[in-house]
């Protein structure tokens, strides 16, 4: 009787301790729900582009925003309202280096030819670019100067 005890009492411990680890292991691995509402705060700022007006990029302001053109800080009226100059932020700047070597540009949709750092031959459409090392080159290509 008394090896019947001791084996009921192992297997109930047994028992025991395996239903506990299952028990535990589902409350412990259990995800937590996920509760969603609807956002009802503005702390999102917002910036609105009206468009450019005159010359002058135009716009309104909601929230708490700081906006700088270029190193200038853009002041914003009292209604949520700014202007910006549009040179300030529309400015197209393209930099092309020229081959190595490289003293000539022409356009391959025109006639003459330029010294490469001239005003002229950097306002080339770079996809247009024809390099050459000599005047005499872009010459003999049927450019001129």
């Amino acid at each position: 009787m008394r090896a019947s005890f001791f084996l009921s009492l192992l297997l109930a411990v047994v028992c025991g301790a395996f239903l506990g680890a299952t028990v535990t292991a589902y409350r412990v691995y259990r995800p937590a729900p996920v509760l969603l509402s609807a956002d009802k705060g503005t702390d999102v700022p917002v910036v609105r582009i009206e468009g450019i007006v005159n010359g002058a990029l135009r716009g309104t302001v909601e929230g708490d925003v700081r906006l700088s053109a270029g190193e200038d800080i853009v002041e914003v009226d009292a209604e949520g309202r700014f202007v910006i100059d549009d040179r300030a932020v529309l400015t197209n700047r393209i930099t092309v280096q020229a081959p190595p070597g490289m003293r000539f540009v022409a356009s391959s949709k025109g006639t003459k030819y330029y010294p490469v750092d001239s005003g002229a031959g950097q306002s080339i459409v770079p996809a247009n670019r024809i390099y050459f090392a000599t005047s005499a080159e872009a010459e003999a290509a049927g450019y001129r100067k």
